[in-house]
């Protein structure tokens, strides 16, 4: 399930795949830089928004949209605040999405 794509957004980020079958395994990718478990993000959001941006500021134009009319992050690659928080939002929707899935209720109910 994405919450974000690069036509709309900077960020692309998903809830991706892993076969993980706990709740606190499940994991949000963001495209290209890095991802982050459940537990993570709902233990530390902003180590994981902290995180991100080193790793954005680490790299030289490696994460440029595919889309030609959205360009990458920034020319230096860092973040910028509304950017974080706009990422922040996604993290959260993810951590929702997780809390109501039905899969994961039935397991916590128990």
């Amino acid at each position: 399930m994405s919450f974000s794509r690069w036509s709309t957004s900077v960020w692309y980020t998903y809830w991706s795949s892993t076969g993980a079958t706990a709740k606190e395994d499940q994991e949000f990718a963001i495209c290209g830089v890095t991802s982050f478990t459940y537990k993570q993000i709902s233990e530390g959001i902003e180590a994981c928004l902290t995180e991100t941006a080193t790793k954005m500021t680490e790299v030289d134009g490696a994460f440029d949209s595919p889309f030609d009319s959205i360009k990458s992050i920034n020319t230096a690659n860092t973040p910028t605040k509304e950017e974080l928080e706009e990422l922040r939002g996604y993290m959260l929707a993810f951590i929702r999405r997780v809390d109501n899935d039905d899969d994961f209720k039935e397991r916590d109910e128990k």
